[in-house]
């Protein structure tokens, strides 16, 4: 469910998750253009090239503003070689149609997921499930990392 309140207030966003936002970039090192999903404070712009960032809300002057938990089709996220979703589908109503309908459009992936069970009072996706929901929809784990109880993923095309 969307708390708009919550990350519309600059002060939400840790600075314990500038670590993930390293792994993230590392990565994504090799893509031209990023786009980052759930961009926030937009740690992730210094640390990639061609930067895009897209959120339900906007905490800088070029974001792309796209809520998840509202209706939205692929053409609402601009194109690019790489995609980072950090922290972001543990919030998300429906992370597997979040996954399947960003899988056509790039060639890298990373992703972050939490690997406890729930998230303030609501279910998560088994772990098992997310990487399931991975290769259905045609990416391929390449490499992973953990960060402080997170799975931390590079995914490519199969």
């Amino acid at each position: 469910m969307a708390d708009i309140p919550r990350w519309s207030n600059p002060d939400s966003y840790s600075p314990v998750w500038v670590e993930r936002t390293r792994i993230i970039a590392g990565f994504l090192r090799d893509c031209e253009s990023v786009c980052d999903l759930g961009a926030g404070t937009q740690a992730l712009r210094p640390l990639v090239r061609g930067y895009i960032p897209v959120d339900m809300v906007s905490l800088g002057p070029d974001t792309v503003v796209v809520n998840f938990d509202e209706p939205w089709s692929a053409s609402d996220i601009p194109n690019a070689d790489g995609y980072a979703m950090a922290g972001l589908l543990e919030h998300l109503n429906d992370p597997l149609g979040l996954i399947a309908k960003i899988a056509p459009l790039g060639r890298v992936w990373a992703v972050s997921y939490m690997e406890r069970r729930t998230l303030h009072g609501r279910a998560l996706l088994p772990i098992n499930a997310l990487e399931k929901a991975f290769s259905g929809a045609g990416m391929r784990i390449a490499s992973t990392a953990t960060w402080k109880g997170q799975k931390v993923y590079r995914l490519v095309r199969c």
